[in-house]
């Protein structure tokens, strides 16, 4: 459940930003989906492979 609120509160951001961008008011909407996009990176985790002494790779997060 918590992962389509997620889903739907992007889309209504999108959806607001392409109403914007219609309207005429350009710089609002880029401004709304950088927002969006700082958002992303703050939340997303990075994930890595690393080799460890007994050279077998293990996935890290």
């Amino acid at each position: 459940m918590k992962r389509f609120n997620h889903i739907t509160s992007k889309i209504e951001n999108l959806m607001t930003a392409i109403t914007f961008a219609e309207a005429g008011e350009h710089e609002t909407a880029l401004q709304m989906m950088e927002q969006d996009n700082k958002k992303k990176k703050r939340n997303s985790k990075t994930v890595a492979a690393v080799k460890y002494v007994d050279h077998r790779p293990r996935l890290t997060v």
